[in-house]
């Protein structure tokens, strides 16, 4: 995450812009997608494709199907999670990014190592 953030500044400077303008604009666009009811919808829709992915890279690391709990939580912690970044006073503080994403992965991974512990895999 850390390599993508880092690519994309340097994208922003090669575009003769901030670094961190793209960060800007993707926490103006999160908030304007809040705040329409039709547009979260068309979200979600986008967001449930993308935590099917994750589930299913999860699941095979795990030798669980995609479809189990424990991949599909993950996932939607995960995404959810990154999705709420910008919805955060945090997130406004460019700086800060890098450690509230690192919070969400620790916070998805320990959700998976609880999962994980409880349930055998299956093949």
């Amino acid at each position: 995450m850390r390599d993508t953030m880092r690519a994309l500044d340097e994208h922003d400077a090669d575009q003769g812009r901030e670094p961190g303008e793209i960060w800007s604009l993707r926490t103006k666009r999160a908030a304007l997608i809040a705040g329409d009811d039709d547009l979260r919808g068309r979200a979600r829709a986008s967001y449930y494709e993308l935590e099917r992915l994750i589930a299913a890279a999860i699941g095979k690391d795990l030798g669980l199907p995609a479809d189990a709990l424990a991949p599909r939580l993950t996932a939607y912690a995960l995404v959810g999670g990154l999705r709420e970044l910008y919805m955060t006073h945090e997130a406004g503080r460019r700086e800060e990014l890098p450690g509230l994403v690192g919070r969400v992965l620790a916070f998805a991974r320990a959700g998976l190592t609880t999962l994980t512990s409880t349930v055998p895999p299956t093949r």
